[in-house]
């Protein structure tokens, strides 16, 4: 009896859905309420199934969805784009002042001869 309650305890604390903080499984009995009878073999594979193989058919905290996905990959363009365009306005800012700066040592340049 102390076996089979530390094997229990054991794989309860293995197996133990740690989120919700509970084990469930099906289990087959037989017999009376006084003599429940059941196999150990299909109990171990019930509970190895529902722990490892079942828990990967659940859904995952934060689903994503394909319209997730995609509003993150345009959100992020619009992001990247938003960028590139600050750098380029950056640049040709860059350009006007440098053009700016020859057109007035030109004048200088003219004014002075």
């Amino acid at each position: 009896r102390f076996f089979t309650e530390l094997v229990a305890q054991a794989g309860t604390a293995v197996l133990k859905n740690q989120k919700l903080d509970q084990v469930a499984t099906r289990i087959p009995l037989t017999g009376t309420v006084d003599d429940v009878k059941t196999s150990l073999w299909p109990t171990i594979f019930a509970v190895l199934r529902n722990a490892y193989i079942e828990a990967f058919k659940g859904e995952f905290d934060n689903n994503i969805t394909l319209n997730d996905a995609l509003k993150s990959l345009k959100d992020d363009y619009k992001a990247k784009r938003t960028e590139r365009k600050a750098e380029r306005r950056e640049k040709r800012d860059e350009r006007k002042a440098e053009r700016q700066q020859q057109r007035d040592e030109r004048k200088r340049t003219k004014a002075g001869s």
